[in-house]
């Protein structure tokens, strides 16, 4: 199947033209115009009012629906001199989403020529980030040196990225160069933590995480909830007195994986919304629309 794409200008209308024959897998054999041409066994509008301009051609044309502006957009059409029923003049009509499907099949438009395909994205590009701050030394056994790379030996921690806000988690993070775990380090002088110059960490962090083994505090959560931001943390010090969010027995790696894993479900299942909306599934789906509005 022959599939011109015609687009305009417009940056994201040329983003997506490029990239659906970029990752097309599917028999669809795709072109790429600022016009509709003749030959072509469908034209592909991105957007559908690039089609205003020229009107029907001898190809099937297909419009990609946006969005319509305002809500009533025969009258909005006239407003600004444009006879939006000149759309009901193409062979069918693609939606991004359910909101404009519904608003054309309420103007008369058909049933059978009318499907929703929600614009691709380049997913495998875009990976989950949880981000969690360690703000504390750990050089000491009780400051969680031990435990933290029993916990980096033993999770996977491909969806998260660390940041340590002190000195001496070398050890740990040998680890995770070799399992490519992303983390970046800071160290600060006694002077610039008291003049708090790592508060800028803070604000670019999910979650704060003690893993000490004994603390008299620690100072760093009262910093991260004067923040706002979610603790977790082992049960030591005065954390228990803050009822934080999330708290393991100290030294209990198995139970702060527990942690770790339900915070990551809850980040996989907003990203399983998007998963699947590969430009390649994009092409696939497409080419199954435009044989049913060929009629075959």
């Amino acid at each position: 199947m022959k599939v011109n794409i015609v687009t305009e200008g417009s940056w994201i209308k040329r983003f997506w033209s490029d990239k659906i024959i970029e990752y097309n897998q599917s028999p669809i054999e795709y072109s790429l115009s600022y016009v509709p041409i003749q030959d072509a066994d469908v034209n592909f509008y991105i957007c559908y009012n690039v089609f205003l301009p020229f009107g029907k051609t001898k190809a099937l044309d297909v419009g990609y629906v946006t969005h319509i502006h305002a809500n009533d957009p025969i009258a909005h059409s006239r407003d600004i001199g444009m006879d939006f029923n000149k759309f009901r003049l193409m062979d069918g009509w693609v939606h991004q989403s359910q909101r404009s499907l519904k608003q054309f099949l309420g103007m008369g438009f058909p049933a059978e020529k009318n499907f929703n395909l929600t614009s691709a994205v380049e997913t495998h590009k875009f990976i989950p980030t949880i981000t969690i701050g360690i703000f504390q030394n750990g050089e000491v056994v009780g400051k969680g040196l031990f435990f933290m790379k029993e916990l980096v030996e033993q999770y996977d921690l491909t969806n998260f990225k660390f940041i340590f806000c002190g000195k001496g988690w070398e050890q740990v993070t040998q680890i995770m160069d070799k399992k490519g775990i992303r983390y970046e380090t800071h160290t600060y002088t006694q002077k610039q933590y008291h003049d708090v110059e790592h508060k800028v960490l803070y604000e670019r962090i999910n979650y704060l995480l003690v893993p000490s083994l004994w603390e008299g505090g620690p100072v760093a959560p009262q910093e991260a909830m004067a923040c706002g931001i979610p603790i977790i943390s082992s049960d030591v010090g005065f954390i228990p007195e803050f009822n934080v969010e999330h708290m393991f027995p100290a030294g209990n790696v198995g139970a702060l994986i527990e942690i770790l894993k339900n915070i990551e479900n809850n980040i996989l299942k907003t990203r399983s919304k998007v998963i699947d909306m590969s430009y390649t599934n994009y092409s696939n789906k497409l080419y199954t629309i435009l044989k049913q509005i060929k009629g075959e």
